[in-house]
């Protein structure tokens, strides 16, 4: 039973798909293999511009950077004072007229002791600094992938299509030592 491919990852429709070529078939499309009528065909793309439109259409990193975003918006929250509180309480409804209805009315505005508003802005500092290092951890990765795509696609350009398989046979090799 052959063994499977330990950078493959089974989808929930279909066969194993080896993740590690996503970059290279992305690069591939942004290139010009996949184009449209409403958008032009890319003859050449330098490796700061396929950085640069990985970067801006990336939904992972983007995703983290609304994360971001949200988080760095908990902490201006954390930074608030509690909302007072007020209630309206009425009582002794009754059809009798020996009793009258009472109305109670109080407002209160909560006190917080013991440092908690401190604890909850330190808190809040410690994720968005903890979000803010996932994002640069993503936004590397993304960038490490364009550039590995890329130079995967230099190669297969300098070195002619008629290698592309042994070149796949050599890079899949490399990826399992």
């Amino acid at each position: 039973m052959p063994q499977p491919d330990k950078y493959a990852q089974r989808s929930r429709h279909g066969p194993r798909v080896l993740w590690s070529t996503y970059p290279f078939a992305i690069l591939l499309v942004v290139l010009g293999a996949g184009t449209s009528e409403a958008q032009e065909r890319l003859t050449r793309l330098s490796l700061e511009e396929a950085v640069d439109m990985t970067a801006r259409a990336n939904p992972i990193l983007r995703a983290k950077q609304f994360e971001y975003q949200a988080i760095r918006a908990n902490e201006i929250t954390a930074g608030l004072r509690p909302n007072p509180t007020g209630n309206f309480l009425a009582e002794k409804f009754s059809g009798g007229s020996a009793s009258q209805t009472q109305y109670t009315f109080s407002m209160g505005q909560p006190i917080e002791l013991g440092g908690k508003r401190q604890r909850r802005l330190d808190s809040a500092r410690v994720a968005m600094r903890v979000t803010g290092y996932e994002v640069e951890g993503v936004r590397r990765q993304m960038i490490f992938q364009v550039k590995k795509a890329f130079t995967d696609a230099l190669v297969v350009v300098r070195y002619g299509r008629a290698s592309v398989g042994h070149f796949f046979r050599m890079s899949a090799g490399m990826a399992g030592s």
